[in-house]
């Protein structure tokens, strides 16, 4: 029977250097010749385990990533035989963000626990930048029953914590607690604020304390390159870290639906909007088609043929008008056939206004579109416009997800698309030509995103349900 690892790794870091030697090469090598100098035990998937213990925990090493070659060829010279040295049972999953939007580290560490667990039930994470490199054998890359922050000594800082709730580089977590955290935030957008985040769901939310080891084992070198361009940094970091940010769910959605198990359903339904006959009264709908009710049990309903959207609130006799109501016409006080709408909790409405072909935001920062395939959006006090083009020639169904990106069921070109108002980028997300393959839809009407970002279609003619 193999001794434990740890008895082994315990009698070699007593009886060598603590320092670690640390080489930050100006020539790179090809990945060929790393895996012929590092790998040779290496099993497909960048797994290592000792040959002669038993390790204790299966450990996952996630590394975000975004054009940084470079500094990824530096870390895995550098960092397998500094993880083989301390007998560990690892793997590294490297999680590269495609694209030119905004680098999201937050969400590339979820997707890479996402993704590892798939792989193998794992019992420890290490989230860890893809620039910076351990300097001591003795930082041992294992997780307790406490989060710990790694990396809280750099050589760019002086080796010194830079203040008390910095969180960011090199951190651990049990499975469990990472779990506990619901994982970082995904609506940081750009450089810095999901480290301190993290900090407060630790803190806050999972209700422990982090752990760090002494500023001189916990000493990390930071790569530098003239060459890389750092992500912006997210202006609005401070002011989501300062809100009443309830740590949302992140890396999975809660169990169940909130509804008992012992519930019983009503076999009677209550009217709560319309009933009264056809009309374009207050108290009446006209082929409504999408509703959506917010968490005051308001009902918001998309009133198609009176143009309209209007709210019931619980209990109420008669409604009250919201947009539209004057017509069906393209001005920006019109509808034409509203199909579906989306209620944040500040008020902002998303309309998907069907026969005009647009999708109006209104808000504060009102978005009127005056022609087919184009949308616009004025600010309060403007004289001109902001267009954005929307290649969109019938769509019945949208949806808004917690980044407050927008996904448009475009019925008549197959395929969902992404939009972003702050942005103006107009992504598709799913399909885009006509068919019944696995990349592929056939008039799809209906579109909703989970919590993890997964696109859940319903493809119509296709008569499926896709993600």
């Amino acid at each position: 029977m193999l001794p434990n690892c740890s008895t082994v790794l315990t009698t070699n870091t007593n009886n060598i250097s603590s320092n670690y030697s640390v080489f930050i090469r100006r020539m790179l090598y090809s990945y060929d010749v790393l895996e012929t100098q590092y790998g040779s035990d290496i099993h497909p998937g960048g797994h290592w385990f000792p040959s002669r213990c038993q390790a204790e925990q299966r450990i996952a090493i996630i590394i975000c990533y975004r054009n940084r070659e470079q500094h990824f060829k530096m870390l895995l010279g550098n960092l397998h035989p500094f993880l083989q040295q301390q007998q560990l049972d690892y793997t590294i999953f490297l999680v590269n963000q495609h694209g030119q939007e905004s680098f999201n580290r937050g969400e590339l560490f979820n997707i890479g626990f996402i993704e590892a667990q798939k792989y193998y039930p794992f019992t420890c994470f290490i989230f860890h930048d893809v620039d910076l490199l351990p300097e001591d054998i003795r930082n041992i890359y294992t997780c307790t029953d406490q989060p710990r922050h790694m990396s809280s000594a750099m050589d760019k800082f002086d080796y010194k914590l830079i203040y008390p709730k910095f969180f960011g580089g090199v951190t651990a977590f049990s499975t469990d607690d990472f779990l506990g955290t619901n994982g970082y935030s995904n609506v940081y957008w750009g450089w810095g604020g999901e480290d301190d985040d993290m900090y407060s769901r630790v803190v806050y939310k999972l209700k422990k304390s982090i752990i760090r080891y002494p500023i001189e084992i916990a000493r990390y070198k930071m790569i530098l390159s003239n060459k890389h361009i750092s992500a912006p940094v997210n202006p609005h970091r401070f002011e989501i870290l300062h809100s009443q940010y309830d740590f949302g769910l992140d890396v999975r959605p809660k169990p169940g639906d909130g509804i008992c198990a012992d519930a019983t359903w009503a076999r009677i339904g209550t009217t709560v909007a319309g009933g009264n006959g056809v009309g374009d009264g207050l108290n009446q709908l006209d082929q409504p088609f999408g509703l959506f009710v917010d968490e005051n049990q308001t009902v918001y309903v998309a009133d198609f043929a009176n143009h309209r959207i209007v709210k019931w609130i619980r209990d109420a006799t008669s409604g009250q008008l919201v947009a539209g109501g004057n017509g069906a016409d393209d001005h920006s006080n019109q509808l034409y056939y509203p199909s579906d709408v989306v209620v944040e909790q500040d008020g902002t409405l998303y309309i998907s206004d069907s026969y005009n072909f647009r999708h109006k935001m209104i808000k504060e920062h009102y978005v009127s579109v005056p022609e087919r395939a184009e949308v616009s959006k004025w600010l309060p006090g403007a004289t001109n416009e902001q267009v954005m083009n929307l290649d969109s020639s019938c769509s019945l169904d949208i949806f808004v997800d917690r980044n407050r990106e927008i996904y448009v069921a475009d019925n008549a070109n197959h395929r969902v698309l992404r939009l972003n108002f702050e942005t103006k980028k107009i992504l598709i997300a799913a399909g885009g030509s006509h068919g019944n393959g696995a990349d592929q839809l056939a008039f799809p009407n209906g579109v909703i995103v989970d919590q993890l970002g997964t696109v859940y279609v319903a493809d119509t003619d296709n008569r499926r349900i896709i993600r």
